[in-house]
Order: C-alpha cells, then structure tokens, then sequence
C-alpha cells in the first residue's frame, strides 16, 4: 500500500512502455495513439496578461499556480516573516505588504523545521493566523514530531508521501517549506541526485494537483550576500527551477553598504525589523524583476511599512502603494468633511504617521526637531515618518539647513481646499 501509484499514474506508465495499445482521445477531441507525443493544444481565455505598472501586480503573478517560488536570504533577514505575510494574504485575500492585491486565495500546508512551538505560537498571534490553523493553514512543525517510523525530512519518501495526502486531503493550493537546510539530510542541498530527485517529486505535485510550491532557503555566504545579486545555498538547480526568484536583505548590509534610500537607511536604525523583498526573477510579472521593495516591520506589528522601491541602478522608482493612485489624490469637488478621513484611512497611516500629517495640516509647516518634540522619539524616527509621508505624496519637502521643513504637498492641498 505505501508503495501503491494512482490508477492515472499507472496507465501512463504502461502506455510509455508500450504495454498498452489502446488509444485515446484527449481533451481537444483529436484521437492519438500510445506511443504519440501530446501535443499542447491551449485553452480560450488561459493566456496570462503581463502586468505594466507595479501597482497592477497581484499575488497569483508572484505565486503562480502550479510554479516554484524560492526564497532566500541571510539568518534574521526576516525569512520567516515574509513566509507569515504570505500566508495571510493568500489564505485571507489581504494585500501582501499593503502592496499586491491578492487575487486568488486558497489553502496552505506550512512546513516549519526551525521555530520552537512557543515562538510559532507567538508569530501565529502576532499576525492574525491562530484562529487559521486547522481550517485554511495546517501547520506541520519539526518539534512536534513525534513519529518513529519516519524522519522529518523532504529525503524521506515516507515524509514526502505522507506531506503529499495531507495536500490532497486537505484541498490545498499551496505547500510552503521552511526551510531547506534543515528540511533536506545534512549537506544534501548540495548533491545533484537528491535535489533533482526532490524536484521530480515537486514537479509531480505540480503537474497533477497544480500546487504551488514556496521554497524557503539560505543565502550563499560569499561576496554577494546581503545584496540583490545574492545566489541561494546548495545546488544550482534551485534557481534553475525557480519561475520566481526572491532575496532578503537585511538591515546589517543596509547600514554597511548604504542600500535603499535616506527613509530606508533611517528605519533601519530603528527598533523593529527593517528588509528588503528583491525580485532577481519573476517570470508571471517581468515589471518586478531587479527592482526591490523596502519595508519595516515595527515591533510586535503585524503589517509591514512600505518605504520605497528601488531599481537595479539603486536608484528610487516612482510607486506607491496600490491604495494610493492618481484617482485617490485627485480632487473630488463632491466630497464633503469626512472624504479626507476615509481617503486617509484607505493609505494605511500609522497612528504616529496621522498625528504627524493632522499637525502639519493644521500648522502649515513643521521640522524634524518639532515632529520629535511632538511624538517623544529620536530624530531617526521622526525622520523616517516624515520621508514616509513624503513618499506616498501626502507631504513635501522645502528650504534648506537650518529652514529646512516639511508642507503639505501641492496636489494633496488642493484636494483638501476642495
């Protein structure tokens, strides 16, 4: 029985041996014999639309059904986290990141090989996901096996077989693996055979189910860690196969190497955690590739900042997040008082980002020192919400030296004397 195949299984089997000499009719209605190649014959309306502006991305583009997603990073680059925000966002429908639009939702099967129960428990909490376990997140964690008669380990085809009817029973859409070093025997990610084999039985799991299959790994550790042009640990076949390729960076190399922007550099002085999501690869939305997206994570929060977006030249590009568009800043004569508030709400402010926007609304201009004065926090801090704001369009920045401050951008104002 452990070694039993599906009836589909074993009649190509036969039919690649030639032992069966029947013939058949595929779904385009054109009869073939054993021994032909199918030939792809595509569906009306499956063709895949490239997205042309960033804020167009949804999340089936970066986790496409049926696709490999890699992940990798440096240790604390926040590995972890983003394995989290992907989840709610794809079991949820929230936006991942406050940025992509999460346009297909389904089922996950999260193998976890390197959190202790406490902390699992504790990041479940911290992002909303407890009440998700056992009903669209099914969590498979390293430290609650207590199985002998199989190892915790994709080199395992008892584990890999039994990892494979959980998917099928429980309807799941997505098998997210974290992560690979300690998922794979020791050393192995670096031995061909296995990590082929490995993705033989990925590839399976894709072509029969269309699972989508999220790989969570280590970075290289060589001149390039830390960087955009980070290359993952092991075998090269991992990004061979991967038709999404993602790098962490942390906020170590941001400080040392000066990456991201001035709103970057200071969030990454601060408490909380500070990284940036850089897409080497992402064949479903080409818009993506080298550009690289900052984020902080405040302590305890569990939704992420947007900071900024950065191309492969290091250099800024113009985005916002997908709730700030030209139609949310444009004026709008109907609106009435409470308009400001609901579009505010729509860009997703922290608390200490509407208290800095109401104070320069109602005093015209203010600087750094004064915004520090008015939130009790160092100048790193005020700073880092002053170029957030500016980021997004909502204020603007005037004079220099010591006259230096922040105002109301021109369009934003417009629109509230409307």
């Amino acid at each position: 029985m452990e070694r039993s195949v599906p009836y589909a299984e074993f009649k190509a089997w036969g039919h690649r041996l030639g032992l069966f000499k029947t013939t058949e009719q595929d779904s385009s209605g054109i009869t073939t014999s054993a021994n032909s190649l199918v030939l792809f014959q595509p569906q009306s309306g499956s063709a895949a639309q490239q997205s042309a502006h960033i804020t167009d991305v949804g999340t089936s583009q970066v986790f496409s059904p049926g696709c490999i997603v890699l992940l990798h990073g440096l240790k604390d680059a926040g590995k972890s986290m983003f394995c989290f925000a992907a989840a709610k966002a794809l079991i949820t429908g929230e936006k991942l990141f406050g940025l992509f639009r999460s346009d297909k939702t389904g089922k996950i099967v999260y193998v976890d090989s390197e959190t202790p129960q406490a902390l699992l428990a504790e990041r479940l909490n911290q992002f909303g996901l407890a009440g998700e376990v056992g009903q669209r997140l099914f969590l498979l964690s390293k430290f609650d096996h207590a199985v002998p008669d199989y190892a915790f380990s994709l080199t395992d085809h008892v584990f890999r077989d039994k990892l494979e009817n959980t998917l099928l029973e429980r309807g799941c859409r997505y098998l997210l693996l974290d992560n690979l070093t300690s998922l794979m025997d020791e050393g192995r990610v670096y031995q061909s055979s296995v990590v082929s084999g490995f993705f033989q039985w990925i590839e399976k799991l894709q072509q029969q189910h269309g699972i989508c299959t999220i790989l969570v790994h280590h970075t290289q550790d060589d001149a390039n860690a830390g960087t955009g042009s980070a290359k993952a640990r092991g075998s090269q076949e991992f990004s061979i196969r991967a038709h999404t390729e993602v790098v962490l960076i942390r906020a170590t190399e941001i400080l040392e190497k000066r990456l991201g922007t001035e709103a970057v550099q200071q969030a990454a002085a601060c408490d909380g955690l500070t990284l940036g999501v850089c897409f080497k690869v992402c064949k479903a939305a080409c818009v993506l590739q080298k550009k690289t997206f900052w984020l902080h994570l405040p302590l305890g929060a569990s939704q992420c900042r947007f900071l900024g977006v950065t191309g492969a030249d290091g250099h800024e590009v113009a985005c916002a997040p997908g709730a700030v568009k030209n139609a949310d800043l444009s004026p709008d004569t109907s609106a009435g008082p409470d308009s400001e508030e609901a579009g505010l709400a729509g860009l997703d402010l922290s608390q200490d980002e509407q208290r800095v926007y109401t104070y320069i609304t109602e005093r015209k201009t203010a600087q750094t020192g004064a915004i520090g004065i008015l939130l009790q926090c160092q100048e790193t801090k005020a700073r880092s919400i002053l170029k957030r704001l500016e980021a997004i369009g909502l204020i603007e920045a005037f004079g220099k030296g010591p006259t230096a401050g922040y105002k109301l951008s021109t369009c934003y104002a417009e629109r509230t004397a409307h």
